[in-house]
């Protein structure tokens, strides 16, 4: 059931990311709707990752290997954020920073659905 309420959360978060797209791009805000874009394939890699996860290890372990992923996959991108401030690159700096919020809201979401079932 978690992971089910994971994916869930997922779809949802990855559609409301292409009509968030979709809205900016309609009132010509094209840098923004490119950030929202970027937001929502952040949800839609560790849709991938979680369901990498119960393949490999199975629906229970599953969380487990979506933790691990949580914590490696985001490190480049940190990496990339701090080089990018110090460069002052604003913009990849931005980017960076919009894939690290997503990683922390999945990151509470997963911390809420294991614990509401324990």
């Amino acid at each position: 059931m978690r992971v089910k309420k994971m994916n869930d959360y997922f779809t949802s978060q990855i559609a409301a990311c292409a009509v968030e797209e979709k809205r900016l791009v309609g009132q010509e805000r094209k840098d923004e709707a490119v950030f929202a874009k970027i937001r929502g394939n952040v949800f839609d890699i560790f849709r991938t990752v979680l369901a990498a996860g119960v393949k490999a290890v199975g629906e229970e372990k599953a969380v487990d290997f979506l933790r691990e992923k949580l914590d490696a996959i985001p490190q480049s991108w940190q990496t990339a954020k701090a080089q990018a401030e110090t460069h002052g690159q604003v913009e990849k700096a931005h980017i960076e920073g919009v894939k690290l919020d997503a990683v922390r809201e999945i990151r509470e979401t997963l911390r809420e659905i294991w614990r509401e079932e324990a």
